[in-house]
This record gives C-alpha cells, sequence and structure tokens, in this order.
C-alpha cells in the first residue's frame, strides 16, 4: 500500500470515529440519568492527543494492562500511570494514588475497597415485559 492510500485509510477512519463519538455523545447527553454509573470515552481526543509515552513505570498498574486497541491501551496508559501498586496495605499511603491486589485503592486524603470486575453498586434491572 502506497503511504497516500494509507493516509486516505486513516482520515476516513479518523472521520469516523468522530462521527460515531458524535451520535454517541448526543444520546449520552439526551439520556441524562438513565444510562447509569457508566463513561463514555471522547476517542477522537485520545487520538489527537497521540501520546507517545515512555514505558510505564514498572511499578505502576499501567504497566500491568496491555490491549491491542491503541486507543484503549493508551487511555488506559493515561489513567493507571500514576497508581503505583503495592504488595502490602502498609504502603498504601506512601504515595499519594496506589493500590493493592486486593482490591484496595488509595487516593489522596482516602482509601476505597473497590469492587470485583463484574459486579455493580446498581441494582439489577427490573424484569422487562413478558412477550
Amino acid at each position: 500500500m502506497n503511504e497516500t492510500y494509507t493516509a486516505l485509510i486513516t482520515r476516513r477512519r479518523e472521520a469516523g470515529q468522530i462521527a460515531h463519538y458524535a451520535a454517541a455523545k448526543s444520546a449520552f447527553v439526551a439520556l441524562r440519568d438513565k444510562v447509569g454509573p457508566i463513561s463514555l470515552l471522547d476517542t477522537p481526543s485520545i487520538r489527537t492527543a497521540n501520546r507517545k509515552a515512555d514505558a510505564a513505570p514498572a511499578d505502576s498498574l499501567a504497566a500491568q494492562v496491555r490491549s491491542e486497541n491503541p486507543l484503549a491501551a493508551q487511555y488506559a496508559d493515561t489513567i493507571l500511570r500514576r497508581i503505583v501498586c503495592c504488595d502490602t496495605p502498609d504502603t498504601l499511603e506512601n504515595y499519594p494514588d496506589s493500590a493493592t491486589r486486593d482490591l484496595l485503592r488509595h487516593h489522596p486524603f482516602r482509601l476505597e475497597r473497590l469492587r470485583p470486575s463484574g459486579t455493580s453498586a446498581w441494582p439489577p434491572a427490573a424484569p422487562g415485559p413478558k412477550r
């Protein structure tokens, strides 16, 4: 593939992502509190940032996460590189942002117990109408 064709494909892909994000944002805003505790990733901005960072620090949570999707990898690195992995709860307060394997998370000035993956603070949805 020549460089011109590759650049054209890249521009079209980026334009599609911007259109998809705009549509998703419109629905997200319109639904207000009906969407629950979720976030909408601003993928056009992640792509624009095109952050080519050094390797994540070895003791960071970012160093533990891998993704084949470059946008997901960049987003994960951005939010997880500041979180230091600690072996015991005794060392959590030595860092502004830290976490242990057993899901204790220290933020500036507070300690939190995280939920295991697949659990939710929201009650289960009510059953739908019978058909």
